[in-house]
């Protein structure tokens, strides 16, 4: 649509009398500037005899664009007479690009930020005063003819002659306007309460305020707010109630104008006249001065905590880039409390009563800058339904209960050591078998008492479990736990990390997952009367180099494997090491002091000598103990232990460091027993192969037979490729069951071959397969059994096959999902005439779980729902369980081969955790997480957001944001935290699933893991409790006239088609 033939634009001329000018007379135009929404020009106008500013729309054809303009228009046409606000001329058309200009007063002296960035120091507080009242003035006049600017920032506001003016005026909006646009607004400045829900908060008055306030701050320190920052960093600090602290030699009045401006309920903040009134009554004599900053330039991130628990909403979020923090307390009567105050600079060290007095614990620069860029820190009344679980240790919820989380009080005696332990937490990537670490929270902020916040584990220790489970588990079962606990351990060693206190009470199980937690900051929980056998952690699994030492040797790697030895050890025998008194004494000569103290405690009277009588008791059996492990005592192997077990952690727990296995090897050696009690239930499951008499490694396959007859057939094929003939080859020889097998497929054995579908990175062909798939050895015909024979197959070619190495990548990941919710993969071919290869994959009849949604949701029930999620979370947890990433999940990379049977395909993408590149980023704009689209690069917690974007597609049948572009504003929102449109009822129970997984903060999602484990619940139609939620849901959809099923055909033409 051109402005030029607009009527809209011809009307509004007209009727406002608004002047137009001749757009050739302009003379010496030059680009100036360029913001969200426009392009500034700077030109001599012949008719005004004056230089002027062009406005125009970086897109005049998009109806978004033009309503913005048209709003522009009309605003500066409805506050065109105040000395504070750009100057409107009038409009202009280029002809020859049928683009219209905003003729406007050109300010020279460039904008508020750049003003002051140039001119600050140069600034004295009465000139600040002035500027102050120049904006507050021009917003008053817009605030009086009932106009919302909704985008005041610093770039909004220009200089001209020792004025200041409010320009850009495209966004603001009438009063009674019921406009809630995602669209504009510097993430620093705009209304927190806005930004916490854009869809609904509609934008006021007291919007343009809070902005105000910030600028106000802007004013007095020359510096932008959280300067420096990504967006979506800005974004979540003032969702959660951060702003900046007082800048040294503010006036107190002024900070007090600007701290009730910007306070978090738009209710409290006070109105454009007030301000206007407490600016001209200013006095500038009483001047802020907080003492322990080092200069001027030292600025702060400021918590508002209010007395009526506002905090409890707020989400917990990162100190960014600050020396320090400060906390400013309102008081119930709304008066400013600077007397108390923690200051950060050196990560809460500096604490500061209200009489001044101090208690400081140092730290390097580098160590405050590491972790004020690093550290969430929660203020603790965002802690509600705090219970007690043990000793110093609690579960609480936060935001209102949606997130659960375990909270454990230690007391902090070496500020230097409590730094190095929280690095360790803030170093470790995420990882399934390791509790998360959110951050730290004070109740008092005058003690040295320390929060540690944690994810939330639902079961019990490791210990306790061994305890209650023992005589059910299995050796497949004790194995597994060993194994989760050595790649937890490799997790921190390949990240440098020492745990230094592994015992099975640091170790939680978790939806029968194992998550290691307090790795190191235990040995932190300690009184100043610090001892030897305190700072060793529990001496049962303690490296006894630490043990003869005496503080003299510093735990290692090799301290850690150790531990693993005497947890593996534990595992098997589900006993407590060294448990028995008589075990740890069993070498010592002479038991007759032990008879003397238990005999003089049974005697005594005194509490205090009872307990004093005891504690010699407990520390004459832990000196012994120590005594007895630096012998080279250890605990017995248990009958029944596979030799192969007992050796591996007898290895761990040698008596010289150096003689231990690393963490790789030990992981290897529980493979090889896991190969072990494979062969053992592989004879009980699979019986013996036919021809050598060993068991089976899997159902009618013997991998010794058939890899000898897979060799004496390479040289029956070739593809051309040597490369590629070889990794067929390899993988043939490795196979241990059919689903492993991959072939050479002949394209003339494929008939039929016809387009089916492209993708981002390839195009896919269906084809009739005459051969089928190998299933098994045929010992009466001597030839290999197929099955599906003559059935279709799908061809996967890639863009540029020529890409070798990425093409083979991709079939050896899929590959070893086969048969655990991943597409089949049976083998390579080449289109002789394209000249290009190709994977041969199982065909799903139903196609995408896009094409199947569309063409059967009305069919499917909220069980069968459940169960296609259920299958989706199986084959994501089998892919992070192997440490890696899909990083493209969404519906077209779902098929289905059954209404209830998907399965997850196109690992193009897919890479390790190790191998995230925030520059490498694709994807599709709705299913991608708020992170990754900020550059925050791929995890597997940003897999788990799209899943929940696929949860809401199956739910409702409706893509996620299906009626918008699927552009850069769709990014943007995304990234302020904008969620889809939920268009029925679902089930309360899946509905928090679903919702956890769309959780902004990634550490707050679920794993996929413990998606598969609650999904599986909900599988079946015998519960009781979920049908009666399920009958309520579709009683209440069957009543909503407006739900109907997702129509392709009326999707948004700029969103993508799956």
């Amino acid at each position: 649509m051109s402005f030029s033939n607009n009527k809209d634009l011809a009307r509004i001329a007209k009727d406002r009398n608004i002047q137009k000018y001749v757009y050739n007379k302009f003379e010496d135009i030059a680009p100036i500037a360029s913001g969200a929404f426009g392009t500034v020009n700077r030109a001599y106008s012949k008719d005004l005899e004056k230089h002027v500013a062009l406005k125009c729309l970086h897109n005049t054809n998009s109806n978004n664009f033009y309503k913005i303009f048209m709003n522009e228009l009309q605003n500066y046409n409805a506050v065109n007479h105040h000395k504070n606000i750009i100057k409107f001329y009038g409009v202009s058309i280029d002809y020859s690009t049928e683009r219209c200009y905003l003729v406007l007063q050109y300010a020279k002296d460039n904008d508020l930020r750049t003003f002051l960035r140039n001119n600050f120091k140069n600034l004295d507080w009465e000139t600040k005063i002035k500027m102050a009242q120049d904006i507050t003035n021009g917003l008053c006049y817009m605030h009086e003819a009932n106009i919302v600017h909704r985008d005041l920032h610093s770039k909004n506001v220009l200089v001209h002659e020792e004025k200041l003016l409010i320009t850009d005026l495209g966004l603001s909006q009438p009063l009674e306007s019921n406009s809630n646009s995602m669209a504009g607004g510097m993430f620093a400045y705009s209304d927190p309460e806005y930004i916490r829900n854009p869809i609904m908060y509609k934008r006021s008055k007291a919007s343009d305020i809070y902005s105000l306030g910030v600028l106000f701050w802007e004013l007095s320190s020359g510096i932008p707010p959280f300067d420096n920052l990504k967006s979506l960093e800005i974004l979540e600090m003032v969702k959660s109630g951060l702003r900046e602290a007082p800048i040294n030699g503010t006036p107190e009045d002024y900070i007090k104008i600007y701290s009730n401006a910007w306070k978090d309920n738009s209710k409290q903040r006070p109105t454009i006249e007030d301000i206007r009134g407490s600016l001209k009554n200013i006095q500038l004599e009483n001047i802020y001065n907080n003492s322990n900053e080092n200069n001027e330039n030292n600025h702060y991130v400021q918590i508002e905590v209010y007395a009526n628990n506002q905090l409890n909403k707020f989400k917990p979020m990162k100190s960014y880039d600050r020396d320090s923090m400060s906390m400013m307390s309102i008081e119930s009567n709304n008066q400013i409390s600077l007397g108390t105050s923690i200051s950060l600079s050196n990560l809460g060290i500096t604490v500061l009563g209200n009489h001044g007095e101090s208690s400081t614990l140092s730290l390097n620069s580098s160590d405050q800058e590491y972790l004020n860029n690093e550290l969430k820190k929660y203020g603790y009344n965002v802690f509600e339904n705090l219970e007690e679980i043990g000793e110093n240790v609690h579960n609480a919820t936060i935001m209102n209960g949606e997130t659960k989380v375990t909270l454990k009080s230690i007391v902090v005696n070496s500020m230097e050591l409590f730094v190095n332990e929280l690095k360790k937490h803030l170093k470790v990537k995420p990882h399934g078998n390791i509790m998360k670490f959110y951050g730290i929270s004070q109740k008092d902020l005058n003690s040295r008492n320390y929060i540690l916040v944690l994810e939330c584990s639902n079961g019990e220790t490791l210990r306790n479990y061994l305890k209650s489970n023992f005589e059910k588990l299995k050796w497949s079962d004790k194995l597994k736990l060993a194994q989760q606990i050595a790649k937890a351990i490799k997790h921190f060693h390949s990240s440098d990390i020492i745990h230094g206190d592994m015992n099975s009470e640091n170790i939680l199980i978790h939806n029968d997952t194992i998550k290691i937690s307090n790795f190191g900051i235990s040995k932190l929980v300690i009184e100043p009367s610090i001892d030897l056998l305190n700072s060793l952690g529990l001496i049962e699994y303690s490296d006894p180099m630490l043990l003869e030492a005496k503080g003299k040797f510093n735990r290692t790697k090799a301290s850690d494997i150790y531990s693993v030895g005497i947890l593996l050890w534990e595992i098997s025998s589900g006993i407590i090491p060294y448990d028995s008194l008589e075990s740890r004494l069993q070498n010592e000569k002479n038991p007759k002091e032990i008879k003397e103290i238990i005999d003089n405690a049974k005697e005594a009277k005194d509490e205090s000598k009872a307990k004093e009588a005891k504690n010699k008791i407990k520390e004459k059996e832990e000196f012994d103990l120590i005594s007895y492990i630096i012998k080279g005592n250890r605990e017995i192997p248990i009958q029944g232990t596979s030799q192969n077990y007992v050796k591996i952690y007898q290895d761990c727990w040698n008596q010289n460091p150096d003689q231990r296995p690393d963490i790789e090897k030990v992981i290897q050696d529980l493979e090889h027993v896991e190969i072990i009690f494979e062969s053992i239930e592989n004879f009980k499951k699979y019986r013996k192969c036919k021809e050598c008499q060993q068991a089976n490694t899997g159902l009618k396959w013997c991998n010794s037979c058939n890899s000898k007859r897979f060799q004496e057939e390479f040289h029956k094929w070739t593809s051309d490729d040597k490369e590629i003939d070889v990794f067929i080859q390899q993988i043939q020889l490795m196979t241990n069951n059919y689903e492993e097998v991959i072939e050479w497929i002949p394209f003339d054995r494929l008939k039929n071959v016809v387009y089916f579908a492209k993708g981002g990175f390839s195009t896919i062909y269906k084809a009739l397969w005459l051969d089928g798939y190998i299933d098994s050895w045929n010992y009466k015909e001597k030839n290999w059994k197929r099955k599906s024979q003559r059935k279709y197959v799908c061809l996967k070619s890639l863009y540029n096959s020529t890409n070798k190495n990425k093409f083979l990548q991709e079939i050896k990941t899929q590959l070893k999902f086969r048969g655990k919710g991943v597409i089949a993969i049976y083998g390579i071919t080449k289109d002789p005439i394209k000249n290009e290869y190709m994977m041969v994959m199982q065909y799903a009849r139903y196609g995408t779980l896009r094409k199947m949604l569309n063409n059967n949701f009305e069919k499917l029930s909220w069980i069968q729902k459940t169960r296609i999620l259920y299958y989706i979370s199986n084959g994501l947890a089998n892919i992070h369980e192997a440490g890696l990433m899909h990083c493209d999940i969404h519906p077209g990379n779902i098929v289905n081969e059954s209404l209830t049977s998907p399965y997850i395909t196109d690992f193009g993408l897919c890479i390790p955790v190790s191998e995230n590149d925030p520059k490498k980023i694709f994807g599709i704009i709705p299913y991608m997480a708020p992170e990754t689209l900020n550059r925050g690069g791929y995890t597997q917690a940003s897999d788990i957001y799209t899943f929940g974007m696929i949860m809401l597609e199956v739910f409702t049948s409706y893509p996620p944001y299906y009626n918008i572009p699927h552009d850069e504003t769709l990014v943007m929102d995304i990234c302020q935290g904008l969620k889809p449109e939920i268009k029925c009822e679902i089930p309360q129970f899946l509905k928090e699933i679903m919702e956890k997984c769309w959780n902004f903060d990634p550490s707050n999602r679920p794993i996929a893991k413990e998606l598969e484990t609650q999904l599986k619940l909900y599988t079946d139609d015998h519960n009781s409790e979920i049908n009666k939620q399920i009958d309520k849901v579709n009683e209440a959809n069957d009543s909503n006239k407006n739900f109907i099923q997702y129509d392709p055909n009326k999707m948004h033409p700029k969103q993508y088609n799956k």
